[in-house]
Protein backbone atom coordinates (compact mmCIF):
# COMPACT_ATOMS: atom_id res chain seq x y z
CA UNK A 1 0.00 0.00 0.00
CA UNK A 2 1.07 3.52 -0.70
CA UNK A 3 0.08 6.55 1.00
CA UNK A 4 -0.01 9.65 -1.76
CA UNK A 5 -0.54 13.16 -0.77
CA UNK A 6 -0.16 15.10 -3.68
CA UNK A 7 -2.31 18.14 -3.46
CA UNK A 8 -3.15 18.23 -7.57
CA UNK A 9 -3.68 13.93 -7.73
CA UNK A 10 -5.98 14.24 -4.37
CA UNK A 11 -7.79 17.53 -6.17
CA UNK A 12 -7.96 14.91 -9.42
CA UNK A 13 -9.28 12.02 -8.53
CA UNK A 14 -11.61 14.75 -6.36
CA UNK A 15 -13.10 16.40 -9.27
CA UNK A 16 -13.41 12.72 -10.77
CA UNK A 17 -15.08 11.11 -8.25
CA UNK A 18 -17.48 14.68 -7.89
CA UNK A 19 -16.83 14.64 -4.44
CA UNK A 20 -17.21 19.03 -4.01
CA UNK A 21 -20.63 18.21 -5.77
CA UNK A 22 -21.39 15.47 -2.30
CA UNK A 23 -19.95 17.12 0.45
CA UNK A 24 -21.62 20.78 1.88
CA UNK A 25 -18.58 20.59 4.63
CA UNK A 26 -15.24 22.63 3.37
CA UNK A 27 -11.98 22.26 4.06
CA UNK A 28 -11.73 18.69 4.82
CA UNK A 29 -8.33 17.04 4.00
CA UNK A 30 -8.34 13.84 2.07
CA UNK A 31 -5.27 11.84 0.51
CA UNK A 32 -4.77 9.00 -1.81
CA UNK A 33 -4.01 4.92 -0.74
CA UNK A 34 -2.91 3.00 -4.05
CA UNK A 35 -3.21 -0.73 -3.73
CA UNK A 36 -1.62 -3.49 -5.77
CA UNK A 37 -3.58 -6.53 -6.23
CA UNK A 38 -3.66 -8.97 -3.59
CA UNK A 39 -3.64 -6.04 -1.02
CA UNK A 40 -6.10 -6.09 1.66
CA UNK A 41 -7.77 -3.22 1.98
CA UNK A 42 -10.11 -4.11 5.20
CA UNK A 43 -10.23 -7.48 7.18
CA UNK A 44 -12.68 -8.78 9.89
CA UNK A 45 -12.52 -7.01 13.26
CA UNK A 46 -10.64 -3.86 11.66
CA UNK A 47 -11.66 -0.83 12.82
CA UNK A 48 -12.56 1.07 9.46
CA UNK A 49 -12.23 4.33 10.81
CA UNK A 50 -12.40 6.27 7.23
CA UNK A 51 -14.30 6.49 4.05
CA UNK A 52 -12.55 5.25 1.07
CA UNK A 53 -13.92 6.13 -2.48
CA UNK A 54 -12.82 3.86 -4.65
CA UNK A 55 -12.09 5.86 -7.30
CA UNK A 56 -10.14 3.28 -9.85
CA UNK A 57 -9.81 -0.48 -10.19
CA UNK A 58 -11.72 -3.34 -8.79
CA UNK A 59 -12.18 -4.76 -5.57
CA UNK A 60 -12.84 -8.24 -4.29
CA UNK A 61 -15.13 -8.78 -1.15
CA UNK A 62 -15.26 -12.03 0.40
CA UNK A 63 -15.65 -14.33 3.52
CA UNK A 64 -13.62 -16.98 4.60
CA UNK A 65 -15.54 -20.32 6.27
CA UNK A 66 -14.17 -22.03 9.39
CA UNK A 67 -13.41 -24.89 6.80
CA UNK A 68 -10.60 -22.35 4.85
CA UNK A 69 -13.35 -21.77 2.34
CA UNK A 70 -13.06 -18.56 0.51
CA UNK A 71 -16.92 -17.45 -0.63
CA UNK A 72 -16.93 -13.98 -2.98
CA UNK A 73 -19.73 -11.26 -2.27
CA UNK A 74 -19.17 -9.35 -4.90
CA UNK A 75 -16.66 -8.01 -7.35
CA UNK A 76 -16.81 -3.70 -7.32
CA UNK A 77 -15.93 -1.20 -9.60
CA UNK A 78 -15.90 2.51 -9.21
CA UNK A 79 -18.01 4.29 -7.84
CA UNK A 80 -17.79 2.37 -4.87
CA UNK A 81 -17.54 3.34 -0.54
CA UNK A 82 -16.00 1.45 2.04
CA UNK A 83 -16.73 2.39 5.60
CA UNK A 84 -20.16 3.48 5.25
CA UNK A 85 -22.02 0.62 6.91
CA UNK A 86 -18.63 1.01 9.48
CA UNK A 87 -19.39 4.78 10.24
CA UNK A 88 -23.39 4.32 10.48
CA UNK A 89 -23.02 1.41 13.10
CA UNK A 90 -19.64 2.46 14.36
CA UNK A 91 -18.75 -1.32 14.48
CA UNK A 92 -16.15 -3.96 12.88
CA UNK A 93 -16.07 -4.78 9.58
CA UNK A 94 -17.06 -8.33 8.59
CA UNK A 95 -15.72 -9.07 5.57
CA UNK A 96 -12.60 -9.26 3.71
CA UNK A 97 -12.10 -6.94 0.80
CA UNK A 98 -9.05 -6.84 -1.75
CA UNK A 99 -7.53 -5.43 -4.46
CA UNK A 100 -8.36 -7.10 -7.05
CA UNK A 101 -6.40 -5.10 -9.74
CA UNK A 102 -4.48 -2.16 -8.78
CA UNK A 103 -6.94 -0.20 -6.57
CA UNK A 104 -6.90 4.04 -5.61
CA UNK A 105 -8.64 4.69 -3.35
CA UNK A 106 -9.66 8.72 -2.27
CA UNK A 107 -9.61 8.21 1.68
CA UNK A 108 -12.05 10.54 3.98
CA UNK A 109 -10.67 10.65 7.96
CA UNK A 110 -13.61 10.61 9.17
CA UNK A 111 -13.46 10.25 12.79
CA UNK A 112 -11.59 13.67 12.88
CA UNK A 113 -14.60 15.50 11.00
CA UNK A 114 -17.16 13.71 12.35
CA UNK A 115 -18.85 16.48 14.15
CA UNK A 116 -19.34 18.06 11.16
CA UNK A 117 -20.14 14.81 8.86
CA UNK A 118 -23.01 14.15 11.28
CA UNK A 119 -24.52 17.56 10.21
CA UNK A 120 -24.03 17.71 6.74
CA UNK A 121 -27.03 16.41 4.32
CA UNK A 122 -24.91 15.97 1.37
CA UNK A 123 -22.90 13.34 3.11
CA UNK A 124 -25.53 11.40 4.73
CA UNK A 125 -27.72 11.17 1.70
CA UNK A 126 -24.37 9.71 -0.15
CA UNK A 127 -23.91 7.26 2.92
CA UNK A 128 -27.46 6.17 3.14
CA UNK A 129 -27.73 5.30 -0.74
CA UNK A 130 -24.38 3.60 -0.45
CA UNK A 131 -26.05 1.53 2.49
CA UNK A 132 -29.03 0.83 0.42
CA UNK A 133 -27.35 0.40 -2.78
CA UNK A 134 -25.82 -2.94 -1.04
CA UNK A 135 -28.55 -3.93 0.84
CA UNK A 136 -30.51 -4.35 -2.71
CA UNK A 137 -27.93 -6.05 -4.33
CA UNK A 138 -27.51 -8.44 -1.64
CA UNK A 139 -30.75 -9.02 -1.27
CA UNK A 140 -31.70 -9.70 -5.25
CA UNK A 141 -28.48 -11.33 -5.86
CA UNK A 142 -28.66 -13.94 -2.84
CA UNK A 143 -32.21 -14.94 -2.93
CA UNK A 144 -32.37 -18.24 -4.13
CA UNK A 145 -35.84 -18.83 -4.95
CA UNK A 146 -35.98 -15.84 -7.75
CA UNK A 147 -34.12 -18.15 -11.07
CA UNK A 148 -30.96 -17.40 -12.45
CA UNK A 149 -33.04 -16.30 -15.53
CA UNK A 150 -34.89 -13.33 -13.45
CA UNK A 151 -31.57 -12.32 -11.15
CA UNK A 152 -29.65 -11.77 -14.38
CA UNK A 153 -32.10 -9.64 -15.79
CA UNK A 154 -32.68 -7.74 -12.91
CA UNK A 155 -28.71 -7.39 -12.52
CA UNK A 156 -28.25 -6.07 -15.79
CA UNK A 157 -31.32 -3.72 -15.43
CA UNK A 158 -30.30 -2.22 -12.56
CA UNK A 159 -26.57 -2.81 -12.02
CA UNK A 160 -25.20 -2.36 -15.13
CA UNK A 161 -24.45 0.87 -17.19
CA UNK A 162 -27.36 1.04 -20.24
CA UNK A 163 -27.75 -2.61 -19.52
CA UNK A 164 -24.86 -3.80 -20.79
CA UNK A 165 -23.49 -6.98 -19.58
CA UNK A 166 -19.01 -6.89 -19.98
CA UNK A 167 -17.67 -10.26 -18.66
CA UNK A 168 -19.26 -12.93 -18.06
CA UNK A 169 -16.66 -14.46 -15.13
CA UNK A 170 -17.64 -11.47 -13.51
CA UNK A 171 -21.43 -11.65 -13.48
CA UNK A 172 -21.34 -15.58 -12.55
CA UNK A 173 -19.67 -13.88 -9.21
CA UNK A 174 -22.58 -11.89 -8.60
CA UNK A 175 -24.97 -13.90 -9.37
CA UNK A 176 -23.91 -17.11 -7.39
CA UNK A 177 -23.99 -19.74 -10.19
CA UNK A 178 -21.56 -21.44 -12.41
CA UNK A 179 -20.04 -19.98 -15.78
CA UNK A 180 -22.26 -22.92 -17.76
CA UNK A 181 -25.27 -22.52 -15.81
CA UNK A 182 -25.02 -18.77 -16.88
CA UNK A 183 -23.91 -19.35 -20.67
CA UNK A 184 -27.09 -21.60 -20.84
CA UNK A 185 -29.05 -18.56 -19.39
CA UNK A 186 -27.24 -16.33 -21.58
CA UNK A 187 -28.22 -18.57 -24.95
CA UNK A 188 -31.55 -18.86 -23.98
CA UNK A 189 -32.64 -14.86 -23.51
CA UNK A 190 -30.57 -14.46 -26.83
CA UNK A 191 -32.86 -17.16 -28.22
CA UNK A 192 -36.17 -15.50 -26.73
CA UNK A 193 -35.02 -11.48 -27.67
CA UNK A 194 -34.62 -10.43 -24.27
CA UNK A 195 -31.16 -9.45 -24.95
CA UNK A 196 -28.69 -9.18 -27.56
CA UNK A 197 -24.77 -10.64 -27.94
CA UNK A 198 -22.68 -7.59 -28.65
CA UNK A 199 -18.97 -9.61 -28.51
CA UNK A 200 -17.61 -12.07 -26.65
CA UNK A 201 -18.47 -12.31 -23.01
CA UNK A 202 -20.68 -8.91 -23.95
CA UNK A 203 -24.28 -8.47 -23.78
CA UNK A 204 -27.71 -5.69 -24.00
CA UNK A 205 -30.91 -5.94 -22.53
CA UNK A 206 -33.31 -5.34 -25.43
Amino acid sequence: MQIISDPKQVSHWKQKAKIDDTFHTEGMDFYLYHFEPGELLCTPNDVLKDIHFIVDGKIKIYSIHEDGSLSTVSLETPPVILGDIEYVLENFSTLFVEAHTDVTSLVLPASRYRSKLDQDPGFLRMILSSIAFKFSLFSSMHNQSISIEERLLMYMETFCKDGILSGVEEATVQLHCSRRQLQRVLKKLCEDNQIEKLGKGTYRLR
